[in-house]
This record gives structure tokens, C-alpha cells and sequence, in this order.
């Protein structure tokens, strides 16, 4: 006759399930840490391209700069003609000769597109926190000197005054001959006026060069950067 068992049961001990829970929580973390592990391979990827299109962006600022400060030296000099020739005939009494400005070429402004962009989208969460300062520094100068560059009301005024000598409403050309003594001290005090704001102008173009170099350079104390920035103003004053 066939006899018939019941399988025993099995039996689970602690030591089991002490296993399968460990076997669950090792299989958790090789999980997190392979995650982990891609987010930093990620940050770091994006780190290196930012710092790339950041250094990129620096040397043309540099570039634009140069132009910037090219520009507002030329002006400053052809601003110094002009007030000596004004001053000059207020003193003799005789016609003030016509002085004709610079001629310049298109240019493009100094700015940090990528630098905004990614502080506009949290990319430069990414960044240490010494790069986050040391750029922040050259973008508030970059903001100064774009407030300052955009102030007209200096050229404005000396525009309006000086319409009323041009040789013909369509031209720029002046005709001094028929100013009066009173009008040359107007324009010899609007072209002090125009003078002081180029030199502004010109101070934080050198102030964004010496700050830019530095960064460039690798530099990103901020007090270092500071330091750049006034070397480079008082090297280079005028």
C-alpha cells in the first residue's frame, strides 16, 4: 500500500530573514549610490562646460572691453581739444575753430549673456561657492558700467545747445563764430559735464578689465579681485 506524507514545513529562522532584509537594504544602497553616482558624473559634466562657456565669454569681454576703452580714450582726448580751443577763445576773444570728433566703428558692448543665463536658469547651483562670488563680482561691475554707459543726458544736453550753431540743420559741423561770450561758457561748462561722464565710463571699463583678468586668471578671493580691479585703474587713469 502507497503512503502518502504531507511535506514538512519548512522552517524560517531569524537568521534567514536577517539575510533578506540585508540582501534588500545592500541592493537599496548599490541603487542609490549608482544613482548618485550618474547626478555627480552629470553636475561635473556641467560644471566643466559651464566653466568653459564662462571663460569663453570672459575673453571676449576682454575683447569688447578693449574697444570700450579705446572709444572713450579717444573721446576723452578729443574732449580735451575742444575745452582748450573754447577756453582759448573765451580768453583771447576770438572765434573757437571746429574740432571733429573721432571717427569709431561699430562695437559691441561689454556683457556676461552666459553668466545670466545660467543664474537665471539655477545652473550655477552647480559652481562653488568662491566661483559664484568671484563671477557675481564682475557682473555687478558689468551692471555699473552699462547704468553709467547708458546715462545720455551729458551728450543730450551739449547736442541741444550745439544745434543752434551747426552749419546746417542735417549736419554735425559747428560754426562758433557767432557765439557770443556767454555761449562759450555754456558749452565750455556742457562739455566739462559730457567730459566727467566719459571718464566714469572709462574708470569701470578698467575696473571690469583688472576684475576679468583676475578671474581669467584664476583668482577668487574677493579682496584679490578688488585689488586687481583698482591696480588696473590707477595704472591706466587719465
Amino acid at each position: 500500500m502507497l503512503d502518502v506524507h504531507v511535506p514538512q514545513k519548512s522552517e524560517h529562522t531569524w537568521t534567514d530573514f536577517t539575510i533578506h532584509i540585508a540582501t534588500i537594504c545592500v541592493g537599496l544602497l548599490i541603487a542609490v549610490g549608482l544613482e548618485q553616482g550618474v547626478e555627480w558624473l552629470h553636475h561635473r559634466h556641467e560644471l566643466h562646460s559651464l566653466r568653459e562657456d564662462l571663460r569663453e565669454e570672459d575673453e571676449k569681454v576682454l575683447r569688447d572691453n578693449a574697444d570700450e576703452l579705446r572709444v572713450s580714450t579717444l573721446g576723452l582726448a578729443w574732449l580735451d581739444q575742444r575745452m582748450a580751443a573754447v577756453q582759448e577763445g573765451i580768453r583771447q576773444h576770438k572765434p573757437v575753430p571746429y574740432i571733429p570728433p573721432p571717427g569709431v566703428r561699430a562695437r559691441s558692448s561689454p556683457d556676461d549673456h552666459v553668466w545670466r543665463a545660467a543664474k537665471a536658469s539655477n545652473l550655477i547651483e552647480v559652481m562653488p561657492q568662491q566661483d559664484i562670488k568671484a563671477y557675481s563680482e564682475v557682473d555687478a561691475l558689468l551692471d555699473q558700467y552699462h547704468e553709467i554707459a547708458r546715462n545720455h543726458a551729458a551728450s543730450a544736453n551739449l547736442s541741444a545747445f550745439e544745434r543752434q550753431f551747426r552749419v546746417s540743420p542735417e549736419s554735425r559741423v559747428l560754426d562758433l563764430s557767432s557765439a557770443t561770450h556767454a555761449d562759450l561758457v555754456e558749452e565750455l561748462r556742457l562739455l566739462s559735464i559730457y567730459r566727467s561722464n566719459i571718464a566714469d565710463v572709462r574708470a569701470f571699463n578698467l575696473f571690469v578689465d583688472g576684475a576679468v583678468r583676475a578671474v581669467l586668471q584664476g583668482e577668487r578671493d574677493l579682496d584679490r579681485i578688488d585689488d586687481a580691479e583698482n591696480k588696473d585703474y590707477v595704472e591706466n587713469r587719465r
